[in-house]
């Protein structure tokens, strides 16, 4: 009888122990302040062992194919009649989360607002090549290839997520940058003969200012990228899951030239 009873004891001070002690960290973790940065080596260790299996293949091949397009349609030099985008690896290393915190402050209707640390920079497989046509009274109507290389990426990611009730409980995702990251690619033509595509008018900087215009404006605060999670799980539908919400300017501003000598144009996309 008394060992049954101290067996019933022993339960009923593991429990309340148990019990005390969920209290004490869940109190503890309440008292942390919430904008307090993360550690992230685990998501980092986890992702790079999900990397090469499919996460590479989904971030180049379902999410960036889709999405070039719209800014080499959007951006295009007058030099280029058509550019696309036939090839494209990220390569072997994955993205590097630096930190992650949460906000408390929503610039909409999100329902959670992550703010990443994120430094991505490519191994040197990482292999991207552009096909470009030029206008008939340039280079004759015919195609050229750029080759893309080295990309690195670093900066604050703001990540906003609307949820649903319903499936795929994920209903919107909106991605742009806190502020101009930093961002560097090596850019160089693939070409056995004929003339270097890149000292054209108009293709020289137009990768440059393509790739400024979108990290350092489009995909900047308070513009971003908004995704229809539903439309994304769905390709069936065949609608488009994505688009850019550019916000209007707040102000313009004039600028007077009154006098000027040796000018030299340093875009001749104009």
């Amino acid at each position: 009888m008394s060992s049954s009873f101290s067996l019933v004891h022993e339960r009923y001070v593991m429990r309340l122990r148990k019990k005390l002690q969920f209290e004490e960290r869940k109190q503890a973790n309440q008292k942390r302040v919430l904008s307090d940065s993360e550690s992230v080596r685990w998501l980092n260790h986890a992702v790079e062992k999900i990397w090469p299996i499919c996460m590479e293949q989904i971030a180049s091949q379902k999410i960036l194919r889709p999405i070039i397009p719209w800014f080499l349609d959007k951006y295009r030099p007058w030099t280029a009649k058509e550019a696309l985008i036939q090839h494209l690896y990220l390569g072997r290393n994955p993205p590097l989360l630096t930190d992650i915190r949460v906000l408390r402050q929503s610039t909409g209707d999100d329902h959670l607002v992550l703010e990443l640390g994120m430094n991505f920079l490519t191994a040197d497989d990482m292999s991207a090549i552009l096909a470009v046509k030029l206008r008939k009274r340039l280079g004759f109507g015919m195609w050229t290839k750029l080759h893309l290389t080295g990309m690195h990426v670093e900066g604050k990611v703001l990540i906003g997520v609307k949820f649903l009730r319903r499936w795929p409980f994920l209903g919107r995702l909106r991605v742009c940058f806190a502020e101009p990251p930093y961002f560097q690619m090596n850019v160089k033509p693939i070409f056995t003969h004929g003339v270097d595509v890149t000292v054209l008018p108009g293709i020289a900087g137009w990768l440059d200012k393509l790739l400024s215009i979108a990290f350092e404006q489009t995909l900047v605060e308070p513009n971003m990228l908004v995704v229809d999670m539903e439309k994304f799980v769905s390709p069936q539908s065949g609608e488009n899951w994505f688009f850019v919400d550019e916000k209007e300017p707040v102000a313009h501003a004039l600028v007077e030239v009154v006098e000027a000598s040796d000018v030299k144009p340093s875009d001749l996309n104009g």
